[in-house]
């Protein structure tokens, strides 16, 4: 019988089980599916997301998605995956954003923005969502840096933050196109853009703060809920 506790998740891909296993691997084995880090039984926007966590987090810290890996199997549903896409976009302005601009407190005043961004609530309606790009696209790092009369390359942070700012709006525009387009998340093509800027943003953010990867394991929790 298969037990999850005898393994230990590893980095990257694998050829084989016995090779080793990244978490989205450990999801087709236990499903009996051939050897992949693609597993048909699972949602392509979380599985893109896991993909990433299981190669951004150490050894140690990446077994805690053995817990996500049975919740995987059947995770697959073409109706849901706009939702989930939308959950992983707000989590990546409301938490990992809001943590790359708290980050520079110290130097640039972005209270206000901090402030709006942690009222947003994690479930949105569409019209909510088009809020969250307006409230998004106008947070703007050089404007903070002319009134302090500070200049990028002053702090390496900045660049850092600044990356987290375009990916989070990046991330937050892909998901607001399906939605006034009536685009719809039909080829794991479109879940990949918006889970390719919210994995960028969160590359960002976590050189400055590893502490981002709570909040993120928190969204892949309410991901796979949807």
């Amino acid at each position: 019988m298969k037990n999850l506790d005898d393994i230990a998740l590893a980095l990257g891909n694998h050829i084989d089980s016995d090779d080793g296993m990244c978490a989205m691997e450990a999801v087709a084995w236990l499903a009996d599916e051939p050897h992949s880090d693609r597993p048909k039984c699972a949602s392509p926007v979380i599985s893109f997301f896991v993909r990433y966590l299981n190669d951004s987090l150490d050894d140690e810290a990446r077994q805690v998605l053995k817990n996500y890996v049975p919740r995987l199997i059947g995770s697959k549903n073409q109706d849901k995956e706009k939702e989930r896409a939308k959950i992983l976009a707000v989590a990546c302005a409301k938490d990992f954003l809001s943590i790359a601009l708290k980050s520079v407190s110290r130097k640039l005043d972005f209270k206000n923005e901090i402030k709006k961004l942690k009222s947003i609530k994690y479930k949105l309606t569409d019209e909510e969502f088009f809020d969250l790009w307006l409230l998004v696209n106008d947070i703007n790092l050089d404007q903070h840096l002319e009134t302090k009369n500070l200049r990028m390359d002053d702090n390496p942070d900045f660049k850092y933050v600044n990356h987290a700012i375009l990916y989070a709006k990046t991330a937050i525009y892909s998901v607001k196109t399906t939605i006034y387009k009536d685009v719809i998340y039909r080829s794991e093509g479109y879940t990949t853009w918006t889970c390719d800027y919210v994995c960028h943003c969160l590359d960002a953010v976590s050189a400055i703060n590893k502490r981002v990867f709570d909040p993120a394991l928190s969204a892949l929790n309410r991901a796979l809920k949807a």
